[in-house]
């Protein structure tokens, strides 16, 4: 998505005549029109570590006695007394991967940390067929021998000890396997994505239900092959880590109301979103945070990291959230969805707090003729943000009336399809012929009308310069324009 906030900010910070402008306006730039279209967000890809959320080993044992479900460790191979360790992972999927996701890649990591085979051995990952669990028992020492197994522990014999069995003794899985690689000294290994842990996952995350996790297998055919590895119960460094990229599905989120294209948090400064449903029927829908690149972000709400926020509001009611201010100085831009009452009652505000000072801006809809008071003299100097949020390029018709409401001057301007345009009075595409030919305070009306295409979003500033610099929004007429 193209970010109309940062060209914006962009273009009004090259034109400040002092640093202290430029601070202000770096912080202070914030315009916000409203969009009335149904919006689908593009699918971007993401990727999520995620730790296990059970983890056990099996320890060969006839009568299915020995688990190590709290501890440490997870082990694979042989023993120096032949017995077979084979480590189980499940990961929680549903919790950061959406429904209906698209899996790219996936691979697996663990840390492994002591053996006694100086012998690099092929470790496979295999996908379960069973669930399984993880009970209390912690085996003390190296846990190489476990420990008795607790209630809900999986075991050589039990998927839930005592209560159900595997099919096999040592775990029911598919046999092929869906990754593996040659494991030697200690050290961190990462089991590369392949078509089949791809699939894996994918299955998942189309049907959760089945998610049973892995079993890892390696060593079998000679004794004194067994590794340990560090399981989920490890400090976090050295924990077995799933990686996912995926692509989530394109979501529609309803109509898109109203574009904030600026906010602020961090270094004490915080962004505050009031919104008010202005009618008899109950309203919802969601605020999504984007940085200037128009690509999701977090911003801290509540002591939580938030990339989106849904809303809901009662017939009349009201809501006021607000960024925690905290981590470093973060920009961007806020969108407004209507999912569900009627968008055209919806009201927002957006309120910045900045270095102690306070910027409010409110939203306009589009039009097809709007009036803005502008300026310009040495104390102050006035522009307009313009945005055509249609799919057809617009010509507009410029009116400059002095402020005894003669004419002065007219220019008309073309906007292409989704283009946005934030220009001060006095630059080359408005004004600065008339006002270098005209030398002098100047203030007036400017009259925007459209003369082809769709209506535009329109939103007046005034900056103001020297020591106490601000950026004010200014209010806009809907009145249509009948002059030249």
């Amino acid at each position: 998505m193209r970010s109309y906030g940062a060209s914006l900010l962009m273009r009004f910070k090259s034109h400040l005549t002092t640093h202290s402008d430029r601070v202000a306006l770096a912080k202070g730039a914030f315009l916000s029109f409203l969009v009335f279209t149904v919006s689908c967000l593009p699918a971007l890809a993401e990727i999520v570590e995620l730790d296990p959320v059970k983890d056990n080993t099996l320890y060969e044992n006839s009568q299915g006695l020995v688990s190590n479900g709290a501890g440490t460790s997870l082990f694979v191979g042989r023993t120096a007394q032949g017995d077979i360790r084979r480590a189980l992972l499940a990961f929680n999927l549903s919790n950061d991967i959406p429904a209906d996701s698209t899996v790219n890649s996936v691979s697996l990591t663990l840390n492994m940390n002591r053996t006694q085979d100086g012998n690099s051995r092929t470790i496979s990952v295999r996908r379960v067929l069973k669930d399984w669990g993880e009970g209390t028992s912690d085996a003390g020492g190296q846990e190489g021998g476990g420990t008795n197994a607790t209630t809900g522990d999986a075991t050589w014999i039990h998927t839930f000890f005592n209560s159900s069995t595997w099919s096999n003794p040592g775990g029911d899985f598919v046999s092929p396997s869906s990754a593996s690689r040659e494991i030697s000294g200690n050290g961190s290994y990462t089991w590369e994505s392949t078509s089949q842990l791809v699939a894996d996952v994918q299955n998942w995350v189309d049907d959760p239900t089945g998610n049973f996790g892995w079993v890892l297998i390696g060593g079998e055919s000679a004794s004194t092959t067994a590794r340990r590895f560090n399981s989920r119960e490890s400090s976090s460094s050295s924990r077995p880590k799933l990686t996912v990229d995926f692509t989530a599905p394109a979501v529609e989120d309803g109509t898109l109301t109203m574009i904030f294209p600026q906010f602020v948090n961090g270094a004490g400064n915080a962004s505050r979103i009031i919104l008010r449903n202005n009618s008899a029927t109950s309203a919802s829908g969601r605020i999504r945070f984007k940085d200037t690149s128009g690509n999701p972000t977090s911003v801290p709400i509540g002591g939580q990291m938030v990339q989106t926020f849904d809303w809901a509001l009662e017939a009349w009611g009201s809501l006021d959230i607000k960024t925690d201010g905290t981590g470093a100085l973060q920009v961007g831009i806020v969108e407004v969805f209507s999912l569900t009452g009627s968008d055209s009652d919806l009201e927002g505000t957006e309120i910045f707090s900045v270095d102690g000072n306070f910027v409010s801006v409110v939203g306009t809809k589009p039009r097809s003729s709007q009036q803005v008071y502008v300026t310009f003299n040495a104390e102050e100097r006035a522009g307009v943000a313009i945005y055509n949020p249609s799919d057809e390029t617009t010509t507009l018709n410029m009116v400059l009336l002095g402020d005894d409401g003669a004419f002065r001057t007219s220019k008309q301007l073309v906007l292409q399809p989704g283009e946005q345009k934030a220009r001060f009075i006095d630059e080359e595409e408005f004004f600065k012929e008339y006002l270098e030919a005209n030398p002098g305070d100047f203030s007036g009306t400017l009259n925007i009308t459209v003369v082809s295409g769709e209506d535009v979003a329109l939103v007046g500033l005034i900056q103001k310069r020297g020591d106490n610099p601000a950026l004010l929004a200014v209010p806009t007429s809907t009145k249509a324009f009948t002059g030249q």
